[in-house]
Parts: C-alpha cells; structure tokens; sequence
C-alpha cells in the first residue's frame, strides 16, 4: 500500500480570492493547526516578495516548523526565478522552495518573452544556487496541462532539465483548470512511465468541479503526491478542496495518507472565520448540513436499520448527524432529535408537535433542534426544564467605551443579578453570565460562529434572525437561532436556547460541582 504526499497551499495558492489577506498570526494559527492536528505533510504558505508580513509569517511558521516539530523542511514557499526572490526566502528562514518555471510555450514567449534556452538557464541558476544555500528544491511547470498539448517535446525536454537537476519533487499543476480525468490520463500516463526518478505532485483547479478526480486519476496514474486546499480555497473556482481528495483518496485507492480526518470539519471552520468566507451549505464534508436528514423516509429508515448509511459517517470527522425539523420531516425525524435530547412522546403528542413544526416551516421560519424544546412546553405544555432564562437585560453601548449588560437571569430555578462589560453589547452578555453559570454548575458551550440576517429588502425595523454555531463537551457543533427586532437580544435569545439545550443533552452529573 503506497503513500500519498498531502501538500496543503491554503496560505499561498488558498489566499489568491478576492477580499482574502491572512495576518502573520492567522497564517501562523493555520498553519500550526494543519500540520500538528490534520496533519498534512507539508503546507506552502506564502509566495517570496509578496509583502514584508508574509515574510514575517514564513519566518513564524519556519522556526516552529524547525524547533517544535523538528521537520525544517515542511513548510515552503513559492520562489520565482530570479536572485531576489531567493534571497527573500532565505531571509524569511524557510527550508523549501518551489520554482514557477513555465510548462507552456505560450506562458513563456507572451509572459516572460524568453526563449527555452533562456528560461533553462534560469532555471538551472536559481535552482543550483538554491540547493548550495542548503534548501530544499522543488520545481512547478506551470500551465503544463496547456503546455503539453500544445507542445509535448517542449515539457519533455522540461523534464529531462528536471532529471539532471535531481529536483526533490516535480509539480505538474492544471492551471488553467481545463484537465478531465481523461485528459489526466492521455498527458501523463506515458509521462509518469518514462520519469520514474522524478517524484510528482500533481495541483488541481477546480473550474470544471473536477479537481478533485483528476487528482485520483493522477495517483492511479503513479503521482507521488497531491495539493489541496482547506475548503477548495483559490482562484476563480478554487482548487482541489483538502477534505475532499483525503476521504476520496481513503475510500477509492489502496492508497493511504497521513491526514487525520476527524479534524478535517474543525479546519474548514478555522478558514472560513479567518479568512471571512464561508463554505456552501452542501459542501461534500465540511458543509453546514450534509449530514443533516431533511426526508422524514429518510430518517425512518435510519430509525428501522441505518438503511441509508454510507462510509461518510458523521463521526469520522467528528461531526453528529442531524434531522431537520421541517415539513418534509415526518414523525421518525421528530423522534430521533427527540431522543437525542432523552425525551419520548406518545403518539399523540408527536402528532400534535408535528403539526405545529409544519406550520412553522410553511412560513419559511428556521427551525433547529434546540427549538423543539420549547415547542414542548409551548405547544404540549410539558414541564420541559429550563435550566437558564433571561428574564430582564438592558445593554447599553457607546461609541468610545465598553458596552455593559445588566442582567436578570434564572438559573435551575434561583433568580440571579449579574453584570458585565465587553466589546459590544453580546460580548458583555457573554462576559456577564460565565461566572453565575460556573458557580451553578452550567455549561457554557463555546461559541464558533456568528451569522446575523434580515430579510431581503427588509426596512430598518425588520425582524433580525441571528443564526450561532456553538460546540458542546465532545467537540461536536449545533446551531441555535434568535429573532428580534433587536440584534444583541437576537444573539441572546439563540445563546439562551444554546444553554438549555447543551446542558439538558448531557447529563447533569458530568457538570462541575458548585
């Protein structure tokens, strides 16, 4: 069983979108978090002379590399062929350099305007004067996957540079994103044959929705390793997302890699929040609710005998499955995210609580699980406990200060007086209800994301929906939603539901003692 290279270029070829620019420290944060916890085995992480703050987070990322892990040459950088680009990668302490040599005579004669000749020579220069510097040399041919159909003794004879020069690894990048998987197959098939001692990568574009099995072709093929992206991040269509190629490569190949994929979920939410972009809903993986069930034959099945299970099992990535609460849900959806709440109905009951679920979702309202306890104490009037209420608040923010919130809350029943300050009016909140939950023995699940919304060509008095992903005790995220005319008591409402609901799923013997 052969093993598979991850090379994660998030950083660099991942921040080419629009509005995206990462800080030193958030590069340094991503970076620690891919090759400590995913796991992958090298991350590129900035392109040498972009800006004096990536040769700042190369050198941060370098020195962790070299002195925490004790790898030096996992994290690189890529180096354009000229004398300056080098020394700024020797100066920012990275161990590994990827050359961008052109793998198209149309890049070369309309982009560098050189000849072959020429370009060789460079080449040959900064790759030997890199190698003397003690780095580590790797070479892209870019656009090859153009080049080698418009002139395959051209990239051929790249190549044979290649094999003299004893380059580390070879990356054959689809630029342009226009390779099928049998196109993959056609140009280098033959290629992989006759270069056996070149090592290649093979760096997918996503234009076509098929980086992701060109990549598997390319390991079929023989490709040493491959590059992705946490999230499918990059230009235009974005490249070969990570998560994607790592479960593909686990489930299809006799392959294996070292990615750990049950942090593969808590990566994706790293980026999104770091670099402001968020993933689509039905995003293969990482999406919001692809291990949601929304068709209540769906959930019955599951019910009678996990009829619908795959290999993609929530739990792999550290997720939990979901059933939607909707008009489409059906009473097993019901009683599955009922019973994850350790709460059984009578028959009737579940009638009465699905007509009303109905009738919610025909006004487009969203529904989550946490939402069902109250529709048991509202529509059912059950004692469903309530373990925390806010039963007063006034937050006050200003301009130049620190916003405050003085609260009354509900507790298990006890009436408390609590206060606090923050940056804005949620963040006082927050701030003022950890220490009466703490003293109380409640639970305060972690908050990972924020999403606020009005409706489309909404006034300035409309309904504000505040949608917050929260992460309970085993790591796992859930959703909560709050509407308000009023945006921090919005956030709130769905922090309030977020606590009752974390804290009545698990049992109340695992909270600390007062």
């Amino acid at each position: 069983m052969s093993y598979v290279e991850i090379m994660d270029t998030t950083l660099r070829d991942g921040e080419q979108v629009f509005g995206v620019s990462y800080t030193a420290e958030e590069k340094l944060t991503i970076a620690k978090f891919l090759l400590e916890k995913v796991k992958v085995d090298r991350v590129e992480v900035a392109s040498c002379l972009s800006s004096e703050r990536d040769k700042r987070a190369v050198s941060m990322i370098s020195e962790f590399s070299e002195h925490k892990l004790k790898k030096p040459y996992k994290v690189e950088v890529l180096c354009f062929l000229n004398e300056k680009s080098l020394k700024w990668a020797q100066e920012s302490g990275a161990k590994t350099i990827n050359l961008l040599a052109k793998g198209s005579v149309l890049h070369l004669r309309e982009q560098l305007k050189k000849s072959k000749e020429e370009h060789f020579k460079d080449i040959r220069k900064i790759a030997t004067k890199g190698v003397s510097q003690g780095m580590r040399v790797n070479i892209y041919l870019e656009d090859v996957s153009y080049g080698i159909g418009e002139d395959s003794d051209y990239v051929r004879s790249l190549l044979n540079l290649c094999e003299e020069l004893e380059f580390s690894r070879v990356m054959l990048p689809d630029t342009r994103g226009i390779l099928s998987p049998k196109k993959v197959r056609e140009y280098f098939e033959d290629i992989v044959k006759d270069y056996r001692k070149l090592t290649f990568d093979f760096h997918g574009h996503n234009d076509y929705g098929l980086a992701t099995a060109n990549s598997l072709e390319a390991l079929e093929l023989g490709f040493n390793g491959v590059h992705g992206t946490v999230n499918g991040m990059g230009e235009r269509a974005g490249n070969t997302p990570l998560e994607e190629i790592v479960v593909a490569i686990n489930d299809f190949t006799k392959r294996r890699c070292s990615v750990q994929e049950k942090y593969l979920s808590t990566a994706s939410m790293l980026v999104q929040r770091m670099s402001g972009k968020r993933v689509s809903w039905n995003k293969p993986i990482v999406g919001d609710y692809v291990f949601t069930h929304v068709a209540g034959i769906h959930a019955d099945g599951e019910k009678k005998g996990n009829i619908y299970t795959s290999k993609l099992e929530a739990g792999r990535f550290g997720r939990e499955k979901s059933y939607s609460i909707g008009k489409l849900s059906g009473k097993a959806s019901i009683q599955l995210a009922l019973k994850n709440m350790g709460i059984n109905l009578s028959k009737e009951k579940l009638e009465a609580v699905l007509k009303k679920v109905v009738e919610i979702a025909e006004k487009k309202e969203t529904l989550t699980e946490a939402d069902l306890l109250y529709m048991l104490s509202d529509v059912l009037e059950m004692p469903v406990k309530r373990v925390f209420k806010v039963l007063n608040a006034t937050v006050v923010s200003e301009k130049e200060l620190d916003s405050a919130a003085i609260l009354l809350l509900e507790i298990n029943g006890e009436k408390v007086k609590a206060s606090g300050k923050g940056c804005g009016g949620f963040d006082a909140f927050m701030n003022s209800i950890k220490k009466p939950c703490k003293e109380r023995g409640l639970f305060i699940p972690q908050l990972i994301d924020y999403e606020v919304g009005i409706p489309k060509g909404g006034e300035t008095d409309s309904l504000v929906e505040a949608t917050i992903t929260w992460m309970n005790r085993k790591g796992n995220y859930f959703k909560t939603v709050g509407v308000s005319p009023d945006q921090v008591m919005a956030a709130i409402y769905a922090a309030s539901k977020a606590i009752n609901y974390a804290n009545i799923r698990e049992p109340y013997k695992n909270f600390p003692k007062k």
